[in-house]
């Protein structure tokens, strides 16, 4: 039985129509390739789990998952043109993020390439983001590392709920979410007006950029200190990094300017909401929230992430990140009624991010000392039409990777160089005690 489209898989199919909307994860294995077995288990385990092609109906709202019917594909390094390195992994996940899916057919929605190295190599997942939310393709891969590593007792692969129910119309029974959302509707509306644009320089040109940080876990454990010092969470502490690391590459914003505060959104995890099972379902459920400051000259860090912490309690206690279903319906159907140049320059206009993140600790994924844990793991995801930039941090292993995707028609080389150079020294004051 086909399963129903929800509405924030609605706005990924629109943002898809103007550039690829993908995801990408790699996982490393300290295990000497072999390219045969690899490919028998990466197939057995997406037989197992379900996942063979999908179909998608655009009209009607609907998709499918039928077992089997098309290739999978699994390039390795000989047919990518790359060896191992940083430089080789970068250049294919923006190949990955700039790639679209053919999903006029049936299509399997995960593709995969290898990057070998000496007595180890690192797989990456790209997949159509439509179709599913990190924590699936976590799950997905967690059996695939378990498979390979011949510990596949340790994380069994039942079969995935392919056709889960859509968790996304919250208003119909929390009637307090849905006068909440109403309530918060001005605030938010003056927030977007009081936001800076970042430069577009060519609405055309929505390819992604990307660059690679790596966190070591002498500056992740000076994070986690700080932030427990300060009373704030990790990811207010991350967002405060990236606002400061921005606010240079902002327009100029004088006392006087309507527009003078710089705008951050957040992707949320809801699973936890919808009471579904966790382990065995295949779907995308995300949420979101903004925040926003006009982050002065010389504004110290500790009290700009107490600033920010302030609002991302009262969205968490208010659970406004849930009613973002109905934001995407209204902008959807706007959306709709644009030109493909508007709808290029949509979000730029009436809903002015300068960025966004996503954050997430994989180390609850894996059990510790297990023989199937990973060497590494990180993510990237594509910026879309919605903001110019994605910062997506991924903590795993006592370390962090923050995988940095740029819009090209926003962020020049040069400019993500600053911003990179900028948040990796704001990064390192913190081991030295900001």
């Amino acid at each position: 039985m086909p399963g129903h489209l929800n509405i924030f898989q609605r706005a990924m199919l629109q943002w898809n129509e103007l550039q690829p909307y993908n995801a990408v994860h790699v996982v490393r294995f300290a295990l000497p390739l072999e390219m045969d077995r690899l490919r028998r288990v990466i197939e057995g385990s997406l037989a197992q789990r379900g996942i063979g092609h999908l179909t998608l109906d655009r009209r009607r709202g609907t998709y499918q998952y039928r077992p089997a019917g098309v290739p999978i594909e699994i390039r390795g390094a000989d047919e990518i043109g790359a060896g191992g390195g940083g430089t080789a992994c970068v250049a294919q996940l923006e190949h990955e993020l700039n790639t679209p899916f053919r999903i006029d057919r049936p299509f399997c929605p995960v593709r995969f390439f290898v990057l070998p190295e000496r007595d180890a190599f690192s797989l990456g997942a790209a997949y159509f983001h439509a179709a599913a939310d990190a924590e699936s393709m976590i799950l997905l891969l967690r059996g695939i590392v378990a498979g390979y590593a011949g510990a596949g007792e340790a994380y069994p692969t039942p079969p995935f709920d392919c056709h889960p129910r859509r968790h996304d119309r919250w208003w119909q029974y929390r009637p307090g979410l849905f006068m909440r959302k109403l309530a918060a509707i001005p605030f938010e509306l003056r927030t977007m007006r009081r936001a800076v644009r970042l430069h577009l320089r060519d609405a055309d040109d929505l390819r992604n950029r990307v660059r690679l940080m790596r966190v070591g876990s002498g500056t992740l454990e000076a994070l986690l200190v700080t932030a427990k010092g300060w009373g704030v969470t990790v990811h207010d502490l991350l967002l405060a990094l990236l606002l400061r690391a921005l606010a240079p590459l902002a327009p100029r914003r004088g006392a006087k300017a309507r527009r003078r505060n710089i705008a951050l959104g957040s992707i949320v995890n809801v699973r936890g909401e919808c009471g579904i099972d966790r382990e065995r379902t295949f779907g995308l459920y995300l949420g979101s929230f903004v925040v926003s400051h006009a982050v002065p000259e010389g504004v110290d860090l500790r009290a700009l992430a107490t600033d920010l912490r302030g609002q991302t309690g009262r969205i968490k206690r208010r659970k406004l990140y849930l009613a973002t279903p109905l934001e995407l319906a209204f902008a959807g159907r706007v959306f709709n009624l644009c030109s493909t140049r508007r709808r290029k320059q949509f979000y730029h206009k009436h809903h002015p991010l300068a960025g966004g993140i996503s954050n997430m600790s994989l180390d609850p994924y894996w059990q510790p000392g297990n023989t199937a844990r990973p060497a590494d793991y990180f993510r990237a995801v594509s910026t879309g039409p919605a903001t110019p930039l994605v910062l997506s941090a991924t903590t795993y292993n006592r370390g962090m990777t923050c995988a940095l995707s740029c819009r090209a028609g926003v962020f020049t080389p040069a400019g993500m160089d600053e911003f990179q150079a900028r948040f990796d020294a704001e990064l390192k004051r913190l081991e030295g005690g900001a």
